[in-house]
């Protein structure tokens, strides 16, 4: 290396430099960009699961939603078997969602003469069929939909199952048990169904493809696969089988992780092709059944992959292109070093020790003197210049040029002279008189300065640069024609969104109008009332009906479904009762001539459950009728909890000319009075524990104060239990006290 001339030293000091540098930017790069590259698939992944989790989460809402309600309306009632199958068929043929639905009850319980009565109405094709399940090759006694609500005394979704029998397909069914108390013991009468098929959620699920090979697939909650791109393993395997089939232990463990309700995003072999492939997994929170969605790392990463092999490629030119430029500097450089050592030879005939004379003469040794500082200086400027232009880029698709201080164009590259038509840019000519005050300000401050310019049908910035101890001035242009269209467009997307927004906000004011702006001012009661929708607006209403002679009507309903629609009938249902009980405010009466109303105009899978209460402030008495709502909570003395106005008939706009049934109730000072929507006992919270009617009962009990602050305690209490789990049903409390 010490007898190596300087070319070489500096050409191999440099490349090596810039080799270096370059692998350690691209390994770099690589890695920064997997990582940014996975993180923004794992929040894809969250998006794109929790989306179909919501779709399907809404439509098993309002599945369950059905059943609930005929078992209320079962347990407060009597009803006739022509009741019954009226019931379930309108059930079947007002819920497209549900494929069939049945009241099957225990063992001679309906009819003492008979084993089994379970009226089954399903779904066939375009025409509603019906059966009677039951008998020596149908014991559903046994099956899983009637036996786990039966011993575990709660309402639950069954595993898929084929329904060999009655419904003859592969379904999955939500059942409900209801009662009858029986000389104080509640006794079980039967079990409420509703069935879906499973076929929607398949397509629904197999509808996510990622890539060539990635998928997505559904289990339930013991592991069986309910939706796979692989038909011949649905119903028939679980991920344990499959785990133990190809031994994957990996796979076992993450079945475990889903059936125990776990969220993940994990990095695991493909079953099939065995490449690596990324996981993300989620519980569905209905039923605790989950979904998994496989991306294919190879397949996800063969556009970095492609990008880090033309990364190189380019890295390698430039590389070689850096050598030659690195080649002709060193050489330019070294080439007057030789003729420097050629003059000092000349001059080593004379003295070797003496110094570049100050030679003013005229001879061969003043004008090689003169010449060697000549070629000093004109080596210093040439080299700057060299420095200057190679900061210009001469091939860039932008326009370059640089301008002296009176805006005569000194270098131009062939996009200013292709982009910039009708300007004239070339070595000969002066830049557009625009150009002038900008470039004389950059001069003098010794600052960039920007400006935007419209030239034809496009838009232009040119930045000014001044450049240090000299008088001109390089201009980079750029073409943001395209970059102001889409500032433009995301204008209009704004201007619309907030339009939507507000015409939302107008319909949630309009909504909140017909609610009481405040609670009524009765002598010997204290009223509290607070309704929380699930959306903008929502189902669940309440009102106070002022009457004549110390009377006060009440009402609390909450009709099936949420958002506008919801809203909209609710409103018509506030005004019915508004206009019947002001005629006729005997509380059966009420309910029934609302009822009549609402089914004469209900709309397909359209119904409400509402309590209608008339309250005489009087005489402290209170009548009650139910059409199908949850029961009335009164807390009597310091822990005494009863539940008066059971839920009983069913609920408004089913079926025409309904009786219904009222109970009158004695009250006393120090009575506190709580009625609610199920909105607020349904919540759930992170490990699908619902509130509960028991909690509230207990939260009735322990709470202190007037009825405001224990409805506000009762509402913290349920957003704390809940956390940050979204709310899927309307709320509504309604609490009065008897002073």
């Amino acid at each position: 290396m010490k007898n190596r001339g300087i070319v070489f030293k500096l050409t191999s000091l440099i490349l090596v430099s810039a080799v270096i540098f370059f692998l350690i930017v691209s390994n770099h790069n690589a890695k920064k960009t997997r990582s940014i590259f996975k993180g923004n698939l794992r929040e894809t992944a969250e998006n794109l699961s929790y989306s179909t989790l919501n779709k399907i989460e809404s439509i098993l809402k309002a599945v369950e939603k059905v059943p609930q309600q005929i078992a209320i309306s079962l347990e407060g009632s009597s009803y006739t078997q022509k009741d019954l199958l009226l019931l379930i068929r309108q059930v079947v043929e007002n819920n497209p969602e549900i494929y069939g639905s049945t009241i099957a009850f225990e063992p001679y319980m309906f009819d003492p003469d008979a084993l089994y009565f379970a009226p089954y109405y399903y779904k066939h094709g375009d025409e509603i069929k019906f059966t009677y399940i039951g008998g020596e090759s149908y014991k559903y006694f046994i099956w899983d939909w009637y036996k786990h609500p039966k011993e575990k005394n709660k309402s639950m979704w069954s595993e898929p199952y084929f329904d060999e029998g009655a419904g003859n397909i592969i379904m999955s069914t939500y059942s409900v048990p209801f009662y009858q108390t029986v000389k104080g013991e509640r006794k079980l009468l039967g079990v409420v169904t509703a069935d879906i098929s499973l076929e929607w959620l398949q397509e629904m699920v197999s509808s996510i493809k990622i890539a060539s090979t990635g998928y997505a697939f559904l289990i339930s909650k013991k592991g069986t696969l309910i939706t796979h791109p692989r038909k011949d393993l649905v119903m028939n395997h679980t991920i344990f089988s499959l785990a133990d089939e190809f031994g994957q232990p990996e796979l076992h463990k993450l079945g475990e992780s889903m059936v125990n309700g776990e969220t993940d995003f994990i990095t695991k072999k493909h079953l099939f092709t065995g490449e690596d492939a990324w996981l993300f997994h989620a519980p569905l929170p209905s039923n605790g059944w989950s979904i998994g969605v496989i991306f294919p790392q190879d397949e996800m990463l063969a556009g970095i992959n492609k990008l880090q092999v033309e990364l190189r490629a380019f890295v390698a030119f430039g590389l070689a292109l850096l050598l030659l430029v690195i080649w002709f500097i060193a050489r330019s450089i070294t080439r007057p070093l030789g003729m420097l050592s050629k003059a000092a030879e000349e001059m080593a005939t004379g003295n070797m020790d003496a110094a570049l004379p100050e030679i003013s003469s005229t001879d061969e040794v003043g004008k090689l003197a003169k010449s060697f500082r000549f070629m000093e200086k004109a080596i210093k400027k040439h080299i700057q210049q060299i420095e200057d232009i190679s900061k210009l880029p001469g091939e860039n698709p932008n326009p370059v040029i640089r301008s002296g201080i009176n805006g005569n164009i000194l270098y131009a590259n062939k996009a200013a002279a292709t982009v910039l038509v009708d300007w004239d840019i070339n070595l000969e000519s002066t830049l557009p008189v625009i150009f002038h005050e900008p470039i004389e300000t950059a001069l003098n401050l010794k600052e960039n300065q920007e400006m935007e310019v419209e030239h034809l049908d496009k838009i232009f910035t040119f930045e000014l640069m001044p450049v240090s101890e000299s008088e001109y001035v390089n201009i980079y242009g750029r073409d943001i024609t395209k970059r102001r269209e889409a500032e433009k467009e995301v204008e209009q997307v704004t201007i619309e969104k907030n339009r939507i927004e507000s015409e939302i906000k107008l319909a949630t004011l309009v909504q909140e109008g017909f609610l009481p702006e405040e609670t009524p001012v009765t002598s010997g009661f204290i009223f509290a009332a607070k309704t929380a929708p699930a959306k903008f607006v929502g189902g669940d209403f309440y009102d106070f009906i002022e009457l004549d002679q110390d009377k006060l009507g009440i009402i609390l309903g909450d009709v099936s479904g949420k958002g506008v629609s919801a809203a909209l009938y609710m409103a018509r249902l506030m005004s019915d009762f508004r206009y019947v009980a002001m005629l006729d405010s005997q509380p059966k009466r009420v309910i029934s001539q609302v009822n009549n109303i609402a089914t004469q105009r209900s709309r397909k899978g359209m119904f409400a459950t509402a309590v209608f209460l008339l309250l005489d402030s009087k005489d402290k008495k209170l009548m009650i009728c139910n059409a199908g709502h949850h029961s009335m909570i009164i807390r009597r003395g310091e822990n005494e909890i009863l539940e008066k106005g059971q839920a009983g008939g069913i609920p408004l706009g089913i079926a025409e000319n309904i009786i219904y049934e009222e109970e009158e109730i004695q009250l006393y000072s120090g009575d506190l009075v709580f009625l609610y929507s199920d909105g607020v006992i349904e919540p759930v919270n992170d490990q699908m524990e619902q509130f509960g009617l028991d909690r509230l009962r207990s939260m009735i009990n322990e709470s202190h104060g007037t009825p405001e602050e224990i409805l506000k305690k009762i509402d913290n209490s349920i957003q704390t239990f809940t956390g940050d789990a979204p709310q899927f049903d309307d709320m509504t409390f309604l609490v009065f006290r008897v002073l």
